[in-house]
């Protein structure tokens, strides 16, 4: 098999893995709300509460997604010269939301622990806690750079 093929069914599989856990997260947040019941009461208040960390997982899986669609990208880019102005502004986008979303975290969790300010511990889960906000946010500057490569040589 040539060097191509190899990374061309790499980039599907990562693709389709991708896919899955996208699909998977959106059908059981769309699960857990159509069991919530229509009135919240304190007997079903635990249904209201695991529907609330629900979206709060699916939200944590969006840049997990996205990161695994730019590894994907990176592995064996678009050929498309429209698509790839598009995907330029995209992944500037996205380097801006991951790092912005990750240094909130950071100065959130040091805000709401003014007691243990400073300690190893609050600054390692202060800088850990957002790893994929941050992976989206270097995977989207490494593949606006390889992008911009790419026009840069057709354009020679």
């Amino acid at each position: 098999m040539n060097n191509g093929r190899v990374r061309k069914i790499g980039a599907l599989v990562i693709l389709g893995i991708a896919i899955i856990i996208f699909a998977i997260s959106s059908i059981l947040l769309i699960k857990f709300r159509l069991y919530l019941p229509p009135t919240y009461t304190v007997s079903n208040e635990g249904r209201f509460v695991a529907y609330g960390v629900m979206k709060f997982v699916f939200l944590l899986t969006i840049p997990i997604v996205i990161s695994l669609l730019l590894i994907a990208y990176l592995i064996y880019p678009s050929k498309s010269e429209k698509l790839s102005k598009t995907a330029k502004i995209l992944c500037l986008i996205l380097a801006i939301v991951g790092f912005g979303v990750g240094i909130l975290f950071v100065v959130l969790t040091i805000r709401n622990n003014p007691s243990q300010y400073g300690s190893l511990r609050t600054v390692l889960i202060s800088i850990l806690s957002p790893l994929p906000f941050w992976l989206m946010g270097i995977l989207s500057l490494f593949t606006f750079k390889k992008i911009g490569l790419k026009t840069y040589e057709k354009e020679i």
